[in-house]
C-alpha cells in the first residue's frame, strides 16, 4: 500500500484484547478512547498482543556482536510469509474480561500453562494468522504497542516479541508507538534491541522518569513522553468510609519468591485482632486465585471483586478505606475512586515511579524489610484520621493529570 493510502488507513492498537487481568483491561480501553479522541475519522481498533507466530524466537539464540543483524534477519524471515493476498485480521473495540473462577477447573489449568508459555511453546501455528495480521498492518497509518509494562528486570522473550512486531510495522512503512511502558530489562541483548527499537518510534511514552533515565542509559536517542498509566482514566464512584474496611491485593509471584506465605497469614489475623475489616482483592485473580484460598480458609477474611470486570472492580475498591497492594493496577484503580493506598513492593522501582509521577503522597513499604508488618500497620492508622482529607487530595490529583494525559497525548499523537 502507498504511503499516501496509509494516511487514511486504521490506526492499530496491540494489546491485550482478553484478559483475566482488569489492569489489562482497564488499559485496553482507555487507550482505545485516547487513539478515537487523537484520530476521530480513522478506524480504531485493537488486536491481540503477543502473537504466537513470533514466541519461538529466543533470545538465547542472539550475540551481542550480532545482535541487530540477527534481529533484522528475523524480522526478514517474518515478511517474506505470503501475505500480501491475506485478507487483513480483524480488530475489535472492547477488551474483553475472562472470569477464570467462572470456567471448571480444568479450564482454569490450560489458561494458567499457556500464560506460563508451556503449552504455546509446544507447536507454533501456521503461518495463515499472522499473515492476516502483516496485511493489517499494511494497511494501517498507525501501529500502538501497549505491552502494560512487560519491560521488568526479568523480561525475556516477551519484551523481544514486542520489538520484533514493533520493528515488522516500521519495515512495512507504519508509524509506530510504544506507550504505557515501565523500562527496567536487565537482559543484554534486550539492552541493545531496546535503544535500536525505539529509536526508530514515532511516539515513545513511558511511565515513569526512571523509565526514561533507563533508556537514555541504553544511548537512546529519542525525547520520552512521561505520563502515569493511563488506567488513572477509568471512571470509578467514590464511597463513604465504612469504617475500618482494608482492601489487601497481595501479589502471589512475590509471596513465592519472599516466602512470606506465612507472615500474611498471620498479618491478616492481626488486623482483624486490630478492629479493622480486612477483604483480599486483586486484579489478577488467575495468579492469586490459590494463594487467596488459602489464605481466607486460614484467616476467614473474605475475597471480593474476582468476577468484577474493570469498572466494577475499580467501583468495589472505591468502597474501602483503604487499599493496601502490591499490584500496580489495583493502586491505580483504587486512586480512580479517590483511595487512600499503601503501595508495597519487594524493590523501589515501579510503585514508587508511579505515585512520584501522581504526586501522590504515599510511603512505599518494602515487603523485603523485616518489619514491613509494622510500617503498614502504621501507614493504616495515619490514614484512619485523615481519609476524607486524603481522599480529596488523591481525586485533584487524578481529575488534573486525567486532563494532562488527555491533551498531552492529543497534541503528541497529532503530530505523528
Amino acid at each position: 500500500m502507498s504511503l499516501h493510502d496509509k494516511d487514511h488507513g486504521p490506526v492499530v492498537l496491540i494489546t491485550r484484547v482478553r484478559t483475566s487481568n482488569q489492569g489489562n483491561q482497564a488499559l485496553s480501553m482507555a487507550w482505545v478512547s485516547l487513539l478515537r479522541d487523537a484520530y476521530p475519522s480513522a478506524d480504531v481498533g485493537m488486536i491481540e498482543r503477543g502473537p504466537t507466530y513470533l514466541t519461538p524466537y529466543r533470545l538465547a539464540d542472539f550475540e551481542p556482536e550480532t545482535a541487530i543483524e540477527k534481529f533484522e534477519q528475523i524480522v526478514s524471515d517474518v515478511l517474506s510469509i505470503d501475505w500480501k493476498s491475506a485478507t487483513p485480521a480483524p480488530m475489535t473495540q472492547v477488551a474483553l474480561l475472562d472470569c477464570p473462577s467462572a470456567l471448571p477447573v480444568w479450564r482454569r489449568s490450560l489458561l494458567r500453562m499457556w500464560r506460563s508459555r508451556r503449552l504455546r511453546n509446544l507447536a507454533r501455528v501456521t503461518r495463515g494468522p499472522y499473515a492476516r495480521r502483516l496485511a493489517l498492518f499494511d494497511r494501517a497509518r498507525l501501529v500502538v504497542s501497549n505491552p502494560a509494562g512487560e519491560f521488568q528486570q526479568s523480561s525475556t522473550e516477551v519484551a523481544l516479541v514486542y520489538l520484533l512486531e514493533l520493528r515488522i510495522a516500521q519495515r512495512l512503512g507504519c508509524k509506530t508507538a510504544l506507550v504505557n511502558i515501565t523500562l527496567e530489562a536487565d537482559h543484554p541483548i534486550l539492552k541493545i534491541l531496546i535503544p535500536y527499537v525505539c529509536d526508530m518510534l514515532d511516539l515513545l511514552e513511558v511511565r515513569d522518569h526512571q523509565s526514561a533515565a533507563y533508556y537514555k542509559s541504553l544511548g537512546g536517542k529519542k525525547e520520552p513522553i512521561i505520563l502515569p498509566d493511563a488506567a488513572i482514566l477509568t471512571k470509578a464512584c467514590p464511597s463513604e468510609p465504612r469504617g475500618k474496611s482494608i482492601a489487601v491485593a497481595i501479589n502471589s509471584h512475590q509471596v513465592r519468591t519472599l516466602g512470606n506465605e506465612g507472615r500474611w497469614k498471620a498479618f491478616l489475623l492481626r488486623l482483624q485482632t486490630l478492629g479493622y475489616k480486612p477483604a483480599l482483592v486483586t486484579n489478577e485473580w488467575i495468579s492469586e486465585e490459590q494463594l487467596y484460598q488459602r489464605l481466607s480458609a486460614e484467616t476467614g477474611v473474605p475475597i471480593m471483586g474476582q468476577l468484577a470486570d474493570y469498572e466494577d472492580y475499580a467501583s468495589v475498591l472505591a468502597t474501602f478505606d483503604a487499599v493496601m497492594t502490591s499490584r500496580l493496577h489495583s493502586a491505580v484503580l483504587s486512586l480512580a475512586g479517590g483511595v487512600p493506598v499503601i503501595p508495597m513492593e519487594p524493590t523501589n522501582f515501579k510503585m514508587k515511579g508511579f505515585f512520584d509521577q501522581m504526586a501522590v503522597d504515599a510511603r512505599i513499604i518494602l515487603l523485603n524489610t523485616p518489619d514491613w508488618e509494622d510500617q503498614i500497620e502504621a501507614s493504616l492508622g495515619e490514614i484512619s484520621g485523615n481519609r476524607q482529607i486524603l481522599s480529596r487530595k488523591i481525586i485533584t490529583s487524578r481529575d488534573r493529570w486525567r486532563d494532562t494525559i488527555r491533551s498531552n497525548l492529543s497534541a503528541n499523537l497529532a503530530e505523528v
